[in-house]
């Protein structure tokens, strides 16, 4: 009489969250800051920091010096989505307070737009709020979201375009930095779900 055993594997998957794709071009700034349009006033600058965001890719530094007591100074990135579909809507980013040596303000925000191609003409907006802290591979981020349920443009739009942007303002007398990674804007699930696996044999 002969014993067979028989070994059995088990594969244990966290319950599946539908995923939609990201609309957003470039979204962790992989090598450069293709897809982005980036605007700067006064003292400060942009640069791409290769090893810094999530562990695959890099981030986008900020740096931005008042100079002037009447210009601020300040740093403006940002993308047009020229579609995207019906709401509801999710948006948010990753950022890192590198340094800064006084009083700054900032914000990660979406406009709605009524003329297509982010042009010229009426629109709504509407800012991520900060939440969990994330780890970067030089410091931890701070995770930003928000969420649109419907069109925000009066009488329901229609919403021609969508502006997605980051601002950095320094006051007078200091330097703020800043880096910016996996930003995102689409439907609910829009965000990044991870997938725990493991095995028993």
């Amino acid at each position: 009489m002969s014993l067979r055993i028989a070994f059995v594997t088990l594969v244990a998957v966290a319950p599946a969250v539908a995923q939609a794709d990201n609309l957003v071009i470039n979204p962790d700034f992989r090598v450069d800051a293709a897809g982005w349009t980036i605007q700067v006033t006064g003292k400060a600058t942009a640069t791409i920091s290769a090893v810094d965001g999530s562990p695959e890719a890099g981030s986008l530094e900020m740096s931005v010096t008042g100079s002037d007591p009447f210009d601020t100074g300040s740093v403006t990135v940002s993308q047009c989505i020229p579609s995207f579909g019906p709401g509801p809507w999710v948006f948010g980013g990753r950022l890192r307070q590198v340094s800064s040596t006084g009083a700054f303000t900032h914000g990660l925000s979406v406009d709605f737009l009524a003329v297509p191609n982010c042009g010229s003409g009426l629109t709504r907006s509407t800012y991520a709020d900060p939440g969990a802290t994330v780890p970067g591979i030089q410091g931890s981020y701070v995770q930003y979201s928000g969420s649109v349920p419907t069109d925000p443009l009066p009488g329901g739009g229609p919403t021609q375009s969508v502006l997605l942007s980051y601002q950095l303002f320094s006051t007078f007398g200091t330097t703020t930095v800043f880096r910016l990674d996996k930003v995102y804007f689409g439907p609910p699930g829009t965000t990044p779900v991870e997938l725990m696996r493991f095995d028993v044999q």
